[in-house]
């Protein structure tokens, strides 16, 4: 019964631990910093972070430490968002303050990803990253599965501790008992 239950257990703990590490609550909104002017409206999110602001001028978010905005000399023209029917109903969560928002989801190695940018009525613009496949997909397998393989080691080495016990008890019974063809005892 033993080496039932705990290996179930295992995979159960396992289960529970993979699905509170993907819950979607659990990752935070990145700030990637403030252009000039607080934007209205994303223009790029794919490969370039560009957006613009009201009066009309279009900023690019560059890779320099910190984050930084440069204005570009012409507005590009807007990219419509990628959107796979793959995320299903992926809801960031809720970032307060938010006025502008956008997203999209696309294919990522063997997965896909959902990307979510938002801008903040303080100007700042905030990312978001949800990734389906690779990792969740190994950790889903591996952490029941080596829940399970843990718990069923951890059961036979109690199953073998107890044998071991009984196996000592019942010698020393043996040992103390007398013989019946003893001679001193009559």
């Amino acid at each position: 019964m033993i080496l039932l239950l705990l290996p179930t257990l295992g995979c159960i703990a396992g289960l529970a631990y993979v699905s509170s590490m993907s819950s979607d609550s659990r990752i935070p909104w990145e700030a990637l910093g403030s252009p000039p002017e607080v934007p209205n409206e994303f223009l790029s999110t794919f490969g370039a972070i560009v957006v613009r602001s009201p009066s009309g001028r279009a900023y690019k978010l560059e890779g320099c430490e910190p984050l930084c905005w440069s204005a570009l000399p012409s507005v590009p023209t807007k990219q419509t968002p990628l959107v796979y029917n793959l995320c299903g109903t992926v809801e960031p969560p809720l970032l307060d303050s938010a006025i502008v928002s956008t997203s999209e989801c696309t294919p990522w190695g063997l997965g896909y990803q959902y990307r979510a940018f938002a801008v903040t009525r303080d100007g700042s613009v905030h990312y978001w990253l949800k990734q389906y496949g690779g990792e969740f997909d190994f950790g889903l397998l591996v952490f029941p599965i080596g829940g399970a393989v843990a718990l069923m080691v951890l059961a036979i080495l109690v199953l073998a501790y107890f044998y071991f016990v009984d196996l000592l008890r019942y010698l020393e019974k043996r040992s103390r008992r007398i013989p019946p063809d003893d001679p001193t005892h009559s």
